[in-house]
């Protein structure tokens, strides 16, 4: 059976009796920059006394790029990596979910061999000290998901893998949402559902925007998302449609 899940905050969860429907919290926090350096044990506290729910952790992302030249950006990358990681593991996570840093605009061709090259001895690096927790990277700005493939492909670990935002495809992507799934679908375990209207991103409900234009995709994907329990996260901005959200999907799902 597919699992429903909502992304949020820790504050958000812990103040908002409705996210307890959900059987899988997106937990948020690493994303905001300077929380894995404040964070309490009160927070794993937190997580750590509740049952019923499963985890997934979005790592640290804004101006942390594994792909850099740089010596030093990348010691400060790995780093909040590895905090990211930890953090997962000590709300004990299923998994932890990177974006992507790739930049598909700067179109040269140097950058995106370095990028690519230097990303798969990063990622390599983690991977070599991290076999207990999944670690997922997410499409950002791709128009495609090969360079992400590539990654995964040479390192090469059971753990490692992809995280599917349908959003973020519908944005930038230059292939169907369906072809997109299709090739990674092997590598994944969670699927990231908002839309948008094309020109931003607006983490809106699946229920509008663009992504209503590609229905029968979307419910091609829901078909073998289903088979697979692929883990979809509902990741909005506005979330006060997400019950009704929530009912709906189901009612897709069967």
């Amino acid at each position: 059976m597919i699992n429903i899940g909502i992304g949020c905050s820790l504050e958000d969860f812990n103040s908002q009796s409705k996210y307890n429907e959900f059987s899988v919290i997106n937990i948020e926090n690493p994303l905001y920059t300077g929380y894995l350096e404040n964070h309490s044990d009160e927070d794993i506290l937190f997580f750590n006394k509740l049952t019923g729910y499963r985890y997934i952790v979005d790592g640290a992302y804004i101006d942390l790029n594994p792909g850099t030249s740089e010596p030093k950006i990348r010691q400060i990358t790995m780093e909040k990596v590895i905090e990211s990681i930890e953090f997962a593991k000590r709300i004990k996570a299923e998994e932890v979910i990177f974006l992507s840093t790739f930049i598909p605009f700067i179109n040269v061709d140097f950058y995106e061999e370095g990028w690519l090259e230097a990303s798969k001895k990063f990622w390599e690096e983690v991977l070599n000290n991290n076999n207990n927790i999944k670690i997922s990277l997410c499409n950002t700005f791709e128009s495609d998901p090969e360079y992400l493939i590539n990654i995964v492909e040479h390192v090469n670990k059971d753990n490692f893998g992809l995280a599917f935002d349908i959003g973020h495809a519908l944005l930038w992507g230059e292939m169907s949402i369906l072809s997109w799934y299709k090739k990674i679908d092997k590598y994944l375990d969670t699927i990231y559902l908002h839309s948008n209207d094309g020109k931003g991103d607006l983490h809106i409900s699946f229920r509008s925007g663009i992504l209503v234009e590609r229905n029968y995709e979307f419910q091609e994907i829901l078909k073998y998302a289903k088979k697979i329990n692929n883990n979809l996260i509902l990741k909005y901005f506005d979330k006060s449609q997400i019950i009704s959200d929530k009912k709906k999907l189901e009612q897709l799902l069967g």
